[in-house]
Formats: structure tokens, C-alpha cells, sequence
């Protein structure tokens, strides 16, 4: 019963954000869990995560009662533009794998999880705080709190902490990202709808060979459920030709909650918002024509430059918090190079890293359909030779834009592994490329 009290307060909510905010609702079920989320980490970092959690279901309750109440002259209009595709997808994907992983009665098996992933959920569940404000035996060294918290939210009213719940919480999330793909899609598009909804679920398997034997659907790691969070403002963005704050707010979520995710995340939502900078910057797509009541070029380019301060505002947040609660640095390595030394080319060991996962490129199977170049090939050209067929030179020169963008990043993201690999794991892993395909999945997914 918890589950589905979640449940419907996300849906409760998403449905305010599409009738008072006029959000796509293909959108609002992401945006929802990001805005609860981010809400509940910050307050948490404050020691207030309980009360937190309670605001967010009251909230819920709120949004039920201005939607079906006070707004009931329109209610006939919003479960119109509510109920679309994209929901019921979202709704019918999050009831699937409740009940599998139910019937699966799915539990940690791994070593990290055992170690943190897992038990950091078990923990948030049982002490409603932050792990960073309590003794635990977690290897917390410096992972971020968004899957725990958002573990806590989904079984807020258990009784008990149970294994699966927390599969099931991770899978809600990424089938919050979903919808996205069907925001140009009505009832009365039939054939898109059964097309993207097999291309959603396709989405699950195409790198199921990537994540060192775990089922990508089932497991507590936050680098697979991190392809969805890093996709998710690049998606939204994209999803259609509308413009406006709401929507920038939505994508400004995104970002914020990549370097809670993870922390490979803030280089991810560096690079989301290097790409939607560009074609805000290139192709006039700001949210507004003027800010401030004044048209200006300079001042629009404001917009912008809050896509980055999201992702470094929400880093330093934890890491300020979690350097004050633990007394541990954020990130602590000891190396005898420095990293301006390892990228100028003076040390021996990146070198041979990098090397190796040059090689790599055309040799591993990264995902389900071929080799980690097929792969680069297909992502970089297939998006380019579709948007051919839409005719407009405009939309061609977008699209293309983009693909290289992500396409550099995927290069600035290997080299910064390379770097990882370099400092971090040389001396404990005997070069050997410890978890590569897990860790490259993270962008290749997203992509």
C-alpha cells in the first residue's frame, strides 16, 4: 500500500504542474520526483528530511484539491491534457515493476550494495535522516543522497524496509523519464504510441550486456539509473517547440539533481548544460524574448548561464554539507602527479591508461548491438540521417549540432575516466580497467 500512495502522489502532483503551470504532463512525472527530491535532500541536509517527506505527501493532497476542487469548472479540460499517452505509460510501467520485482522479491547480492547503495536506503529508511547525520558501517565516503531519500519516499508508510522497494523506487524513476519521449503524442497517433512505447522498453535491454552481469532493471547502483537523470533535461528540452519558464525550471530540476545522483553527475550536468547553452545561444530558443522587461541580447544570455550555476549551486551543497557533517573530503586522492602534469603527457601511467581504452573502442562490446565504435557511430549519425527527413534545414543544423556536442562530451567524459582511472585506481587495480563497462554505461545510456 505504501507504493501506491507514492505512487499517486507523484501522479497528484504532476497533475497540478500540468494544470497550473501548463507543463506538458509527458514531462511532469520527472520533474515531479526531481522538485520532491531536491526538496527533501536540501531540508535533509538541514536535519528536517521527515518533515520534508510529510510537506511533499501534504503538498499532494494540496494539488488533489486544486485540481478536482478548486479548479473543478475545468476539470473535463485538465484530465484531457493530463491523461495522455505518455502517463498511462509512466503509471502502467511503474504497476509492472512493482509486482515483478514483488514476485521476484528481489535483494541486494553484490558487494556495493551490501557496502553502501543498499544499506544507505536501509539506513535513510530507518533513521529518516541523511546518512551523513548518523554512525553507520557505510563506506560513505562521498556518494550523494538522491537514491536513498527517494528509496525513503516510496515506502515513506511501510512498516518495514524491504529490498525490493528500493529496486522498485529506482525503476519509478527511470520510468519517469519515459513519458518525455511522448510529448508530441496524442490518442490520436495510435501507431507512435505502440512505436514509442516498444522503443521505451527497448531502451532497458539495449545495454543489458554492459552492466558486469547485473540486471539493469534491478539493481541498486546509481550509475545506470544516472543515464536516465543525465538524458532527462537534454529530453525535456528537446521535447517540443514550446518555450517558457516553467519549462526552464523543469530542466533546470534536472540539472540540479545530477550531482546528487552521483558524483560523475556534475561533470554530466556540466556537459547537458553545454548543450542546451548552444542551441539556446545558436538557434534563439531562450524561454522568454526579454528578461527583466528589457529586450536584450546580453541580458537573455542570463538564461544560459543558470543552467551551469544549477549544477554547481546543487554540487556545492553536499559537498559543503557533507565536508561539515563527516569531516571527510568530498574527494580525496593521493597521487604523485598532479592533474595539470597527467594531461600535459608527464605521467608514464595515464598514458598507458589511456591507451588501453583507446583500444578498447573498437573491441568492447558495450552494448547489445555491436562494439563501442558501432555504437559511436550509430548515436552520432542516425539522429542526423532522421532529421533529414523532416526537410527543414533549421531542425537538420539543430539536431546536428547537438550530436556532436554529445559526441565531444562522450570524448571529455573518456578522457576524464582515463584521468579517474589514473589517480584513483592505478595502484590498487593493476591497470586493469576495474567496472568499465558500468562506468562508460552511465553517459552511453544517457546518450
Amino acid at each position: 500500500m505504501d507504493f501506491f500512495i507514492s505512487l499517486l502522489a507523484i501522479l497528484a502532483i504532476s497533475m497540478f504542474l500540468c494544470v497550473r503551470f501548463k507543463l506538458n504532463s509527458a514531462v511532469t512525472p520527472f520533474v515531479t520526483i526531481a522538485a520532491l527530491t531536491l526538496f527533501t535532500c536540501y531540508l535533509g541536509v538541514l536535519n528536517l528530511l521527515y518533515v520534508a517527506a510529510c510537506a511533499v505527501f501534504a503538498f499532494a493532497v494540496f494539488s488533489l484539491i486544486y485540481v478536482f476542487y478548486i479548479k473543478r469548472k475545468e476539470l473535463s479540460e485538465s484530465l484531457k491534457a493530463f491523461l495522455t499517452p505518455g502517463i498511462i505509460f509512466f503509471t502502467a510501467a511503474c504497476i509492472f515493476f512493482f509486482f515483478a520485482l514483488k514476485a521476484q522479491n528481489a535483494a541486494f547480492r553484490v558487494w556495493d550494495e551490501f557496502s553502501f547503495w543498499g544499506t544507505a536506503a536501509k539506513n535513510v529508511f530507518e533513521h529518516r535522516q541523511l546518512y551523513t547525520l548518523f554512525e553507520s558501517s557505510m563506506i560513505n565516503i562521498s556518494y550523494p543522497p538522491v537514491l536513498p531519500v527517494f528509496s525513503l519516499f516510496m515506502q515513506f508508510f511501510g512498516t518495514a524496509f524491504a529490498e525490493y522497494k528500493v529496486y522498485v523506487a529506482y525503476a519509478v524513476l527511470e520510468m519517469a523519464v519515459m513519458p518525455i519521449f511522448f510529448a508530441r503524442i496524442d490518442w490520436k497517433k495510435p501507431v507512435s504510441i505502440a512505436v514509442t512505447s516498444f522503443f521505451s522498453l527497448a531502451c532497458i535491454y539495449v545495454f543489458w550486456w554492459s552492466f558486469d552481469g547485473m540486471i539493469s532493471y534491478c539493481t541498486s547502483y546509481a550509475d545506470f539509473i544516472l543515464a536516465y537523470v543525465f538524458a532527462a533535461p537534454l529530453l525535456i528540452y528537446f521535447s517540443d517547440e514550446t518555450r517558457g519558464v516553467p519549462k526552464f525550471l523543469a530542466v533546470i530540476a534536472g540539472l540540479m539533481l545530477l550531482p546528487l545522483t552521483k558524483d560523475v553527475g556534475f561533470a554530466f550536468g556540466l556537459i547537458a548544460a553545454t548543450i542546451i547553452a548552444a542551441d539556446m545561444v545558436l538557434f534563439r530558443r531562450y524561454p522568454t524574448d526579454t528578461l527583466f522587461k528589457k529586450k536584450s541580447k546580453l541580458l537573455l544570455l542570463i538564461y544560459p548561464f543558470l543552467l551551469f550555476v544549477a549544477d554547481i549551486v546543487s554540487y556545492l551543497i553536499w559537498t559543503l554539507h557533507f565536508n561539515a557533517a563527516t569531516n571527510i573530503p568530498r574527494v580525496e586522492v593521493f597521487y604523485e602527479y598532479s592533474a595539470l602534469e597527467i594531461f600535459t603527457g608527464k605521467d608514464p601511467y595515464f598514458i598507458e591508461i589511456l591507451s588501453k581504452m583507446i583500444a578498447e573502442i573498437p573491441a568492447r562490446q558495450l552494448f547489445t548491438a555491436g562494439t563501442m565504435l558501432e555504437m559511436i557511430i550509430l548515436f552520432t549519425l542516425l539522429p542526423i540521417i532522421i532529421s533529414f527527413f523532416t526537410k527543414s534545414k533549421k531542425s537538420i543544423l539543430r539536431v546536428s549540432v547537438t550530436s556532436i556536442l554529445m559526441l565531444c562530451g562522450f570524448a571529455l567524459y573518456y578522457v576524464f575516466m582515463a584521468y579517474l582511472y589514473t589517480a584513483i585506481f592505478y595502484h590498487t587495480a593493476d591497470v586493469d580497467l576495474i567496472s568499465f563497462n558500468r562506468y562508460i554505461t552511465s553517459y552511453a545510456l544517457g546518450w
